[in-house]
């Protein structure tokens, strides 16, 4: 519900604020397993690891996807979407397969 999105808004929040807890991966800033107010949730870590996982094999599966998809679109897809796609890409090809953060 609302009240578990407040959670990451929160975090959103302290980013901005340059106190939240976060790690660099190919798709930008993550919260660290810990940053993110867990009270009143049943989460066990492994879910919680799950939950943050970045897989750069399963992002770069998405991105066909989403290339395919947005062909729906032919010019009026706005050239900035078609230019961070392209470096999305480029950071999921230097993590390279062996890079997992968890």
């Amino acid at each position: 519900g609302f009240g578990d999105n407040s959670r990451v808004i929160a975090w959103i929040c302290d980013q901005c604020d340059g106190n939240g807890d976060a790690v660099e991966t190919p798709l930008g800033l993550v919260p660290t397993k810990d940053a993110l107010d867990l009270t009143n949730l049943e989460i066990k870590p492994e879910v919680m690891e799950q939950l943050l996982r970045v897989d750069p094999s399963e992002w770069t599966e998405m991105i066909a996807d989403l290339r395919r998809y947005f062909t729906m679109f032919g010019d009026r897809l706005p050239p900035v979407i078609q230019q961070q796609m392209a470096l999305l890409e480029e950071r999921l090809s230097e993590a390279g397969p062996n890079y997992t953060w968890q």
